[in-house]
């Protein structure tokens, strides 16, 4: 049974855009070199700086990048921009922040490894067996980088943010974010929610009894999870069939979605809860409804105990899949899930895992990574 691995996401992470030079030029010289960069700041003198920076030595680029743009006669606006944008790079990013870097058909995210440090050593990216191409951009932080996904499958609400041109901003609204968590995880806890994503591949119409069915079952998995609280070790088969008969109609459900059925398109569902194990106990029942088993990253007593229940919720769930059809549902709706980008929601404090994997297809908002052979990181057509 592949693995689903299921993480907390920190509540001070943030999100940046960084976007790889004019025409994403370096995107996949950012990609191969596992870096960011910016050459916002390429004309000041650096007076010897190198490596990695300091407070004092940031405040001292962003001085000289503001003189250098006073120096050029630009406008008022155009040097706040420009020097904000060194300042969010130098200053507002932090260790373990997730960035996305696109191209015009491109996307791709990554989680910042180090603090910014400035490099002089070309960024060189192998374009072809004939041509190398290279990067100066100086201001840099390291990066390890998730597969890149064809743009044209992002929800709209994403896409639009990415109609900024700045070459460094912050992403902040919460549903945005949302959307961005979505992507990189099928399943993830956020404070007192866990967030689950399926993509349906369906590109017919799809019949609304369908729909129904689909989020009857969802909504039982929240019964299960509340019953296996309740119920804790004395859990078996026979008992939540009682549980289900006396609940089912009259229990007060939480489960809700956050973005609308569409064909093609992205399910996204939330359920919150005050106790974290109930939360626990829908993850490992909505991977096991795909065939996965959810391990959790944050190892602590409601992980291990949830893990104990692992046999009796398989069976429960055999028990839902069947009475619900739930292989009937999957095939009309053409359902999957995406992708776990694993290297980006990890922090650098918790450990690396044996490899984990999203069974069924390698998709997050679309296909598989693509072969590319141009610098910009576009396809071909």
């Amino acid at each position: 049974m592949s693995r689903i691995e299921v993480f907390d996401i920190p509540k001070d992470r943030k999100y940046w855009v960084v976007r790889a030079g004019e025409n994403a030029a370096f995107f996949n010289h950012f990609r191969s070199n596992s870096v960011i960069a910016i050459g916002h700041a390429d004309g000041i003198d650096f007076n010897g700086i190198e490596g990695m920076l300091d407070n004092e030595q940031k405040a001292y680029i962003k001085k000289q990048h503001y003189s250098l743009l006073k120096s050029r006669n630009e406008s008022s606006n155009q040097i706040g921009n420009k020097n904000s944008q060194v300042n969010r790079f130098l200053q507002s990013i932090s260790i373990n922040d997730v960035i996305i870097t696109v191209t015009s058909n491109s996307i791709m995210a990554g989680r910042v490894t180090s603090d910014a440090y400035e490099s002089e050593t070309p960024i060189g990216y192998q374009v072809s067996a004939e041509n190398y191409s290279e990067c100066y951009f100086r201001l840099r932080r390291n990066v390890t980088w998730s597969r890149r996904y064809p743009r044209d499958k992002l929800p709209f609400e994403l896409e639009n943010v990415l109609r900024n041109h700045s070459a460094v901003f912050q992403i902040s609204e919460e549903k945005k974010v949302d959307i961005l968590n979505h992507w990189l995880a099928p399943i993830y806890i956020k404070e007192n929610s866990i967030c689950m994503s399926t993509r349906i591949e369906q590109e017919e119409s799809i019949s609304n009894r369908t729909i129904t069915r689909y989020s009857s079952l969802l909504d039982e998995l929240e019964l299960v999870a509340e019953y296996l609280s309740t119920a804790g070790e004395e859990a078996s088969v026979e008992d939540y069939k009682a549980y289900k008969a006396h609940n089912l109609n009259s229990y007060e459900y939480q489960l809700t979605t956050q973005q609308s059925f569409m064909s093609p398109g992205d399910n996204f569902i939330r359920l919150r809860a005050s106790q974290r194990i109930k939360l626990k106990y829908y993850a490992m029942a909505f991977a096991l409804l795909f065939g996965c088993s959810a391990v959790f990253a944050e190892e602590d007593h409601d992980s291990n105990k949830a893990q104990n229940l692992q046999p009796v919720l398989s069976s429960i769930i055999a028990q839902v899949r069947d009475s619900h059809d739930f292989p009937d549902i999957a095939s009309r709706l053409d359902l999957r899930l995406p992708h776990q980008n694993a290297d980006v929601l990890r922090s650098s404090r918790e450990p690396i895992r044996e490899r984990t994997v999203a069974v069924q297809t390698d998709q997050a908002f679309g296909d598989d990574e693509f072969p590319t052979n141009n610098v910009s990181g576009d396809t071909p057509l």
